[in-house]
């Protein structure tokens, strides 16, 4: 039997494998190592699959046994090009204090320009109402056309008419199988089960 796990402060992946008891001396660490954005999103698809005996660095315990992650909705395709690392900032008209791992999720409407593209190829591009990516949210600050315009991949025409936020994205990587997730608005929380 595998476990995947973090321990310690500094956030350490421990791979540890046993047959019976994990408290018993045939228990072997197999990998121990700092943990890489790509460990976050790969602890994250295995959570959501409920595979995991206990689930990772970024996400926070609660009461219950349950654990939660920070998420946030992005239309399509903008979800994917942040999944790709094309979309380096986010713009809202709203800003947080929170700071760290990020689930960016594509939400069940997409963008009008999906509808611009031919439809099968965009299903199968930029999947709806799944999780596309994990990310670092490092930053917010008031957008500034000027500098932040490219980057939230905003033409001239596409500026937004109100003062907003630049959430500066970092560390984008790519969810594997795209597991459903139900967007909600705002900055919400993702439930993940451990497995029994």
């Amino acid at each position: 039997m595998w476990n995947l796990t973090i321990e310690g402060k500094g956030g350490t992946l421990r791979l540890r494998s046993w047959l019976t008891d994990p408290t018993s001396a045939a228990c072997q660490t197999v990998i121990s190592r700092e943990v890489s954005p790509r460990d976050t999103a790969m602890l994250v698809v295995l959570s959501l699959c409920g595979m995991m005996k206990r689930t990772p660095i970024c996400l926070h315990p609660k009461r219950g046994g349950r654990d939660e992650m920070k998420a946030l909705s992005v239309k399509q395709p903008w979800a994917s090009l942040i999944a790709g690392g094309q979309k380096t900032i986010e713009w809202r008209s709203w800003r947080t204090h929170y700071r760290g791992p990020l689930l960016i999720c594509s939400g069940k409407t997409p963008d009008d320009i999906y509808f611009e593209f031919d439809p099968d190829e965009a299903r199968q591009k930029w999947p709806l109402g799944v999780a596309v990516a994990t990310v670092e949210l490092v930053e917010v600050r008031p957008f500034d056309a000027k500098k932040d315009a490219e980057a939230a991949m905003l033409d001239e025409d596409d500026l937004p008419s109100v003062q907003g936020f630049s959430w500066v994205l970092e560390n984008p990587v790519a969810v594997p199988d795209t597991p459903p997730v139900r967007g909600k608005q705002g900055l919400f929380e993702v439930t993940l089960q451990p497995a029994l």
